[in-house]
């Protein structure tokens, strides 16, 4: 029987899609680097990264701080602003909205890094990466957050959603905590390839003092004395009853599952 691929050795489809709609992907050798740092944050699926980088975003320090790899905006970006290649399309979005003492950064998954990997922009292009991999330490938590998310539609805390009430399932709770086992695990192989330790950060002990881990955390890549506007933050926690219902339904059931199969 074939193992499934490890995460970090695939080439995932919006790559491949990627790849056939622009004309030049990978970096050529003339290029000159990218003279600016970047931040690139990586993330799995309801980690809380999006509350992170909204609080970077706040203090002024950090611009961008979206997911700018997204195949549908990446492209439709592309053809707003007339560039053909990926290096002039990064090129553009470190230089918009630039502003003094500040630093351009992205939030990332996995495949899309190894993608900026294997088209040479790293460490071709971006020369000076600031590494930060923000991860929850309660994956079920992490996985009940996305199956209610993925079922309601609210992904975001200001989001309306479709109004659905989530149901609880066993088996879509337990195939995402083992996904998220498997990305994780990736995330940290792909760092240890690079020989480079980025900056952790824990969403529930950032939820703890966010603006204190917030400073903590821009001072860590390269940007001390870095304060929140608080003025700024639109996100909040998302988890309610349901989500821990659903939490302490799981463990029970997971637990007697595990047994059961031991047997």
């Amino acid at each position: 029987m074939t193992r499934p691929p490890f995460p970090l050795e695939q080439v995932g489809p919006h790559e491949l899609k990627l790849r056939q709609e622009i004309a030049e992907f990978d970096l050529p050798t003339a290029v000159k680097p990218c003279p600016d740092p970047v931040t690139i944050l990586l993330f799995t699926n309801r980690s809380g990264s999006s509350m992170v980088a909204e609080h970077l975003r706040a203090t002024g320090r950090f611009r961008g701080m979206g997911e700018p790899l997204n195949p549908g905006f990446m492209l439709s970006e592309m053809e707003s602003a007339g560039v053909a290649s990926l290096h002039a399309y990064l090129r553009s979005r470190i230089d918009r909205n630039r502003a003094s003492d500040s630093l351009f950064g992205m939030k990332a998954s996995l495949q899309q890094v190894t993608m900026l990997l294997r088209a040479g922009v790293i460490p071709g292009y971006f020369r000076d990466v600031r590494w930060a991999y923000v991860q929850r330490r309660d994956l079920v938590a992490q996985a009940v957050s996305f199956v209610i998310a993925s079922q309601t539609r609210r992904w975001e805390s200001f989001a309306a959603g479709s109004g659905q009430v989530a149901e609880y399932s066993f088996e879509q709770i337990r195939r995402k905590v083992e996904a998220l086992s498997t990305q994780n695990a990736a995330i940290n192989a792909f760092f240890s390839v690079l020989g480079v330790e980025p900056c952790r950060v824990i969403y529930e002990d950032f939820c703890l003092d966010p603006l204190v881990a917030t400073a903590q955390l821009a001072t860590r890549l390269g940007m001390p004395g870095a304060q929140v506007d608080t003025t700024a933050l639109r996100r909040r926690k998302q988890r309610d009853d349901t989500n821990a219902a659903f939490c302490r339904q799981f463990r029970a059931e997971y637990l007697a599952w595990l047994l059961a199969r031991s047997q």
